[in-house]
């Protein structure tokens, strides 16, 4: 395998264009895949830079064991996968709390395939990669709470939030997961 670093962009559907510090390489493959080096965005949630048990995809796998209670803040790609993960890990109290009114997250507005090849075996739209791990999810006792907005994660493990359909809520956590995307 051969790894460019750069500024990459597509030039047509199936040529990258990648500028290096040195050059302007292009790349013509019938499956590109593009690894953005992403970090996950820390939401301005009180409560949450800093709190040790808030984790993020990076930080949760430096953990021996799992927690018993998870709640996971963000009910996008990431978070989805998260809680079948968890869930096929034998952690059985999990929450996804999700601001949206549908879970899925920016993968609902990608209506080009190209998604799932690796996890499904075939290439999906975004629509439908949220959706195969939404009925993935329907097989277990995971819970989700959708158009809830988390105002604040507090030291001793209190995570408050609301939404139309429950109110004002405080809910009792051992451990937060973010999966969240700027907004």
């Amino acid at each position: 395998m051969t790894v460019y670093t750069g500024i990459g962009s597509f030039v047509s559907a199936d040529v990258v264009a990648v500028r290096t510090a040195t050059e302007e390489i292009r790349l013509t493959s019938k499956q590109i895949i593009i690894n953005t080096g992403a970090e996950t965005v820390i939401p301005p949630i009180e409560g949450v830079a800093g709190n040790p048990f808030v984790y993020t995809s990076t930080s949760i796998m430096e953990l021996a064991d799992l927690p018993r209670r998870l709640v996971i803040i963000g009910g996008g790609p990431a978070g989805l996968a998260a809680a079948c993960k968890a869930w096929e890990s034998g952690l059985r109290d999990i929450l996804i709390l999700e601001r949206d009114k549908e879970l899925g997250g920016i993968l609902n507005q990608c209506i080009h395939n190209g998604f799932g090849l690796h996890r499904f075996g075939e290439q999906l739209t975004g629509p439908e990669y949220a959706g195969r791990f939404i009925e993935m999810l329907k097989n277990t006792g995971v819970k989700v709470q959708l158009d809830t907005m988390v105002l604040e994660v507090t030291p001793d493990k209190k995570v408050h939030c609301v939404s139309k359909e429950y109110g004002y809520q405080i809910i009792e956590a051992k451990s937060c997961l973010l999966y969240t995307s700027p907004s």
